[in-house]
Order: structure tokens, then sequence, then C-alpha cells
């Protein structure tokens, strides 16, 4: 069960990442929009949470390895879809940065995570 969750995280983190580098205009709208109507992200904070809670449930190791960045996306997801649910004004604080700033932070952490992503996609599909 853990290698298929760390399998699943890689490819999302992967994605996840090149989706901010390419895509970054496309986040601003939507942080944008939730910024002024947080109820949008109900949807989202839901499945985040289940998602971060099934990563932490099956694969909770803190030990220093390949598989602690799957660890910390469990976590982190899961106390973002908290914060969507709970604080919905804290989970869109950073729609009210300049446009040009909040897409260089957006491509920054989208470039970390793909990295990150990429090297977890290698360790655990291709990797012996």
């Amino acid at each position: 069960m853990a290698v298929l969750v760390i399998k699943v995280a890689a490819v999302f983190m992967l994605v996840l990442g090149l989706s901010y580098i390419l895509q970054a205009r496309m986040w601003l709208r939507f942080s944008k929009t939730a910024e002024r109507e947080p109820d949008r992200l109900i949807p989202l904070g839901l499945l985040i949470v289940v998602f971060g809670a099934a990563i932490v449930g099956a694969y909770s190791d803190w030990s220093i390895g390949w598989g602690l960045p799957v660890t910390a996306l469990g976590w982190i997801l899961l106390l973002k879809g908290v914060s969507f649910l709970v604080f919905p004004k804290v989970a869109t604080l950073g729609a009210s940065l300049d446009d040009s700033v909040f897409i260089a932070v957006i491509r920054i952490g989208g470039s970390v995570i793909a990295v990150v992503g990429f090297f977890l996609v290698y360790k655990a599909w291709f990797s012996a």
C-alpha cells in the first residue's frame, strides 16, 4: 500500500508542479476568484483533506530518505484542505499580492514541486 501511495503522490507532485509553471495565470485567476468567493473552495478543500489524510494514513514515515517528501506532502495537503474549509480568507492571502509577484511565486513554487515530483517519479517508478 505504501508503494502505491508514493507512486500516486509522486505523479501528483510532478503534474501539479508543471501546472504551476505552465499555467501560472490560471492559478492566479483561481486565487482571485477564491478570494472573492471563498465558498468555491469547499469542494477542493474536501478533496484535498481526503487526499492528504489518505497519504498520512497510508504512509507516514519521517525518517530521512526519498519517501520523506511524500509524508510532508500528505501533511501539507491535509493542512491546506483544513485551511480552505476552516479559514478560507487565510488560504487566499497570496491573491492580494501584485499579479506579477504572485505569478513569480507560483512558478518558483511549481519548479520546486516539479523537481521533487520528478525525483520521486524516478525513484518510485523506474529505480530498482
